[in-house]
């Protein structure tokens, strides 16, 4: 429990100070629900852990660019502690805050990849994943997300590919009643990351696209033990 709590006070630190686009206060109704579906893919990163490695708990840390559908996008931060509980599960989690703007976003979430496939590569991965998007003055957004992707090792070099379907909904504040107190939607996607092992860190690039946004990464990864 002391691991868990120093990692997270530092990376409030580690997080950067940037504003991402949540709040609703001065966008066109449209740009609006684009914050809201956006904000949503954002959070609907999971974390990449390889079952064959030896590790008990992964530390990922990462920058997301989302194409809000503005005429700039936005940086949003990644934060997954993961632990490996056999060779086939790993529970995951968020647990992080930042500032934006005028708010304190807070990330909550958890979730579990189950691998499988040969025991020499269980290079198959199924997972479900819950987050929690609070804080906000105009609003808040649950969402989950579904993956089954593959495995490719190779070397140094990890590849992970697959899809996945993302539901969310949102409660909105009643200052924006026009747009209706709640959303709800549904988000697929194809996902692509890389990995490469170099010094004591993994370091890689994860990129996301659907019909209706996409988002890149920068991503690193520590094993803590």
């Amino acid at each position: 429990m002391k691991t868990f709590l120093k990692i997270w006070i530092i990376s409030s630190f580690l997080i950067p100070s940037s504003s991402p686009k949540l709040n609703l206060r001065s966008c066109a109704d449209s740009d609006c629900q684009y914050i809201i579906s956006n904000s949503a893919f954002w959070l609907s990163q999971s974390p990449i852990i390889n079952p064959l490695n030896q590790g008990k708990i992964f530390v990922q840390y990462g920058l997301t660019s989302v194409d809000m559908n503005f005429d700039k996008k936005h940086i949003y931060p990644n934060l997954n502690i993961s632990i490996n509980i056999t060779k086939n599960l790993s529970i995951t989690s968020k647990i992080f805050g930042f500032q934006s703007e005028d708010d304190l976003p807070q990330v909550l979430g958890a979730g579990f990849q189950y691998y499988f496939g040969t025991n020499d590569t269980l290079n198959t991965l199924f997972s479900i994943q819950r987050s929690d998007l609070k804080g906000l003055y105009d609003f808040n957004l649950n969402s989950i997300n579904v993956d089954l992707k593959k495995w490719l090792n190779w070397e140094k070099n990890k590849i992970r590919y697959g899809i996945g379907s993302l539901f969310y909904k949102s409660k909105i504040s009643s200052d924006f009643r026009h747009l209706g107190l709640k959303q709800n939607g549904q988000i697929n996607y194809f996902e692509l990351e890389y990995l490469r092992s170099s010094f004591l860190i993994d370091l890689g690039l994860g990129f996301k696209i659907s019909n209706k946004v996409s988002s890149f990464s920068i991503i690193t990864q520590k094993e803590i033990f």
